[in-house]
């Protein structure tokens, strides 16, 4: 990222945006390794480094005086089975993931030096979730064949 890319970024920051005729308002952005992240409280943009220019020539800041319009889908909602939730109950790995997690973050508000550490606990934590999905996805298909 250009150091003219992170000044355009950081004016946008906390700001309200209009790209491809809709709204968005501007959290943060974050540069990896391979691409920027725009993370807005609408969605996250992922865009690659020839995609940033493009992006930041497409948007622009909304004043305040305008009115706040939400993005809503344009599909007809269909009925769903609703899942009554009052029945579940984590399980102790769930139970002991959150714990690790909070007290991961606890341990990053004091210590700084613990980020690597956290880095881990989360990928493995993000490993389990992955997991849980499969497991999910894996008996909704059972159930359907059956």
């Amino acid at each position: 990222m250009t150091d003219i890319q992170e000044k355009k970024l950081l004016e946008i920051v906390d700001k309200t945006i209009k790209y491809e005729k809709k709204i968005y308002d501007v959290q943060s952005f974050k540069e990896n390794a391979r691409n920027l992240v725009v993370f807005t409280k609408q969605r996250s943009f992922v865009l690659s480094a020839h995609q940033v220019d493009e992006f930041l020539d497409a948007i622009s800041i909304v004043p305040n005086t305008e009115p706040y319009v939400p993005n809503l889908p344009q599909t007809k909602t269909k009925e769903t089975n609703k899942v009554n939730l009052q029945i579940y109950e984590p399980t102790d790995s769930q139970k002991a993931v959150q714990s690790s997690l909070l007290d991961m973050l606890e341990k990053v508000k004091e210590d700084p030096k613990a980020i690597p550490q956290a880095k881990a606990v989360c990928e493995i934590a993000n490993t389990m979730v992955s997991m849980e999905k499969a497991q999910i996805q894996l008996m909704q298909l059972a159930q359907r064949r059956n």
